[in-house]
Formats: C-alpha cells, structure tokens, sequence
C-alpha cells in the first residue's frame, strides 16, 4: 500500500515513535531521581532531596507534555491542520540536566 501526493506521512508511527521517546526521557529522569539521593546522600545529606524533586517533577512534566503533544500532532496530521511549532517542551529536560549537573558539582565539592 503506498501512500498517495496528499499523504506524504505514516498514519500512526511517526507520531507514536516520538510519544516513546518522550516517555523514555520520562522514565529516564525517574531514574535519576530515584538513584540521586541514594548515590549523594552520603556527600550532600538532607541537601539532595530538593534536586531529586525537582528532577522527579520535570519527568512527570514531561510525560504529560508528550501525552499531550501526541494528541496535537495526530489531530494535526489526520485532519491536516498542521504540527505543533513550539519548542517549549525542550526546556524541561535541558532544565532536569542542569539541576543533576549542579547537583553532581555541588557534590564535587565544586
């Protein structure tokens, strides 16, 4: 079956493959979050757990945000209204390294 002028785009793949990679970043930082306190506890104390919440909001942050830039891509694509264009979603994850960055120097002694 091959995909006519009109319909240049597969009608379910694309936007599920990056639904799963936001869920994966999701389920990344939930890690992070998770081993964070375990791994620093002993070098930063009590001071590890604002970093480890805020890593664990972000990945909460952005699987909501990929749930819901899923449903905006494939009503896009299916009713041809176009793609989301912001990138604002970006931020979250950019945001969630540079605290566990912080956190690795301020462990450091940094």
């Amino acid at each position: 079956m091959t995909a006519g002028p009109e319909q240049v785009w597969d009608p379910g793949l694309q936007p599920e493959r990056t639904a799963l990679a936001w869920r994966r970043i999701a389920l990344a930082l939930t890690g992070v979050a998770v081993v964070l306190p375990r791994l620093l506890g002993g070098v930063l104390g009590w001071w590890v757990a604002p970093p480890s919440v805020v890593v664990l909001a972000c990945a909460f942050l952005i699987w909501r945000e990929g749930h819901r830039r899923y449903g905006h891509t494939h009503a896009g694509l299916t009713r041809g209204s176009g793609l989301p264009t912001d990138a604002r979603a970006l931020l979250l994850p950019v945001f969630a390294c540079l605290v566990v960055g912080v956190t690795a120097l301020a462990a450091l002694g940094w």
